[in-house]
């Protein structure tokens, strides 16, 4: 009677195992990543700005590339 309840145990511990690292991750769908919106010119137009306004500071280009990517 002892080996029955260890061995029911041990099949629940299997099969919750099983669950948590087989079905639960297929059950989490892969989403696909979206559409960038990525526009060349206002890219550049940025770029001219900071370099036409005499401001050749690396902020003004992470603020640009922050707009861009």
């Amino acid at each position: 009677m002892l080996f029955m309840i260890c061995l029911s145990v041990a099949g629940s511990l299997v099969a919750g195992a099983h669950y948590y690292a087989v079905d639960l991750p297929m059950q989490n769908t892969v989403q696909a990543p979206g559409n960038s919106v990525v526009q060349s010119w206002k890219c550049s137009d940025c770029a001219n700005v900071c370099r036409w306004a005499g401001t050749l500071s690396q902020t003004c280009y992470n603020l640009c590339l922050g707009d861009c990517y």
